[in-house]
């Protein structure tokens, strides 16, 4: 990828290989909203219907990433005129040729998922394992990227017992509060367990 797909926003789109039929976004930044959209997709949750059942038919390596065009210190009504504008050229609406499902674009800067979305996310992620070659793609993906010196501090952070402590009981007021089972806090911490050993096998594959 090159650097823009790393360092820049605008307008993306995401084709299905085999129709060329497309989802036309804007985001801030590519490559982070390019791995949303895939944990979406691969997890089922994703909220645009008719691209998840696309994916779940063809697959994952059916689907490309493309960049459309790059916005330098892109505000949200700069991505909302420009998306429009790519929907409209397109014409990715309409259902026959893409997979928009509204012809008015409206970005989701600032856009807070239900806590039904949430939940389903929580629960669609438990007792998923990474395959070995997920992780060697992951790491591969990484490799060579430098953090700024904002990431590395952020990095760095180091937890006292007392924050450790505080947090600890943060987590058991919201299990209790979402009236969450002992059995699927099990679940919870055996998946945070596995996402730590997959990080660390992703630092040891650099």
């Amino acid at each position: 990828m090159s650097d823009s797909f790393y360092k820049l926003g605008g307008i993306y789109k995401i084709t299905h290989i085999g129709s060329g039929r497309m989802y036309l976004g804007s985001t801030v930044l590519f490559y982070k909203r390019w791995g949303h959209h895939r944990m979406e997709l691969r997890q089922g949750v994703h909220l645009n219907k008719r691209l998840q059942n696309f994916w779940n038919k063809y697959g994952e390596e059916a689907f490309k990433f493309d960049i459309v065009e790059t916005i330098e210190n892109p505000t949200k009504e700069i991505l909302e005129q420009r998306e429009q504008y790519w929907i409209d050229f397109y014409q990715s609406s309409n259902r026959n040729i893409g997979f928009n499902l509204r012809k008015i674009a409206q970005n989701n800067l600032g856009f807070k998922m239900s806590a039904e979305t949430k939940q389903k996310m929580r629960l669609a992620k438990l007792g998923k394992k990474q395959s070995p070659e997920h992780i060697a793609n992951a790491a591969a993906s990484h490799r060579g990227l430098k953090r700024t010196a904002e990431q590395a501090k952020r990095c760095a952070r180091t937890w006292t017992d007392g924050q450790r402590q505080q947090r600890s009981e943060q987590q058991k007021q919201i299990f209790k509060r979402d009236g969450i089972s002992e059995a699927t806090r099990k679940k919870c911490r055996d998946a945070a367990l596995r996402q730590w050993q997959a990080k660390k096998q992703i630092q040891q594959a650099r």
